[in-house]
């Protein structure tokens, strides 16, 4: 092996210096990962950033018969108060919320799942409320 080549420390595969980033902390002036493995745990750390326990809400406001909004929280109580400053009459009110260990995946698994408009969910024949609910109980991650 030549000197230009290092180990990855990941996949112990020597490479060229040039499939290295630069690293101004390390001895030969590279990481000690290879470009592709870095690419690979920096995703799985970003994974693991991102996932964060919270709440999966559903919000009402008669005034809105047609519409619900989901989202996520990690206090539904304090999310359905900040909420209520934009109706004067207050008539926002929680139908439904349950917790998740990854309320990140459980919100994208409903917006992939249903049409929305951002966070607002139309209710039709094709799907009302109790249908949301029940898809939210039956959500395994």
């Amino acid at each position: 092996m030549g000197s230009d080549k290092i180990i990855c420390k990941k996949c112990g595969i020597p490479k060229p210096a040039e499939g290295f980033y630069v690293s101004k902390d390390s001895l030969t002036g590279r990481g000690s990962y290879c470009k592709e493995c870095e690419t690979v745990r920096s995703k799985e750390r970003r994974r693991e950033v991102r996932k964060k326990p919270g709440f999966i809400y559903i919000i009402r406001n008669d005034a809105f018969p047609d519409y619900m909004k989901i989202g996520q929280t990690v206090n539904v109580d304090n999310r359905l108060v900040n909420f209520q400053t934009s109706d004067p009459n207050r008539g926002y009110y929680v139908v439904h919320s349950r917790k998740f260990d990854d309320v990140g995946a459980a919100e994208r698994l409903i917006a992939e799942s249903f049409p929305h408009y951002y966070e607002w969910y139309k209710i039709d024949m094709d799907m009302d409320e109790a249908d949301m609910i029940d898809f939210i109980n039956n959500i395994t991650l």
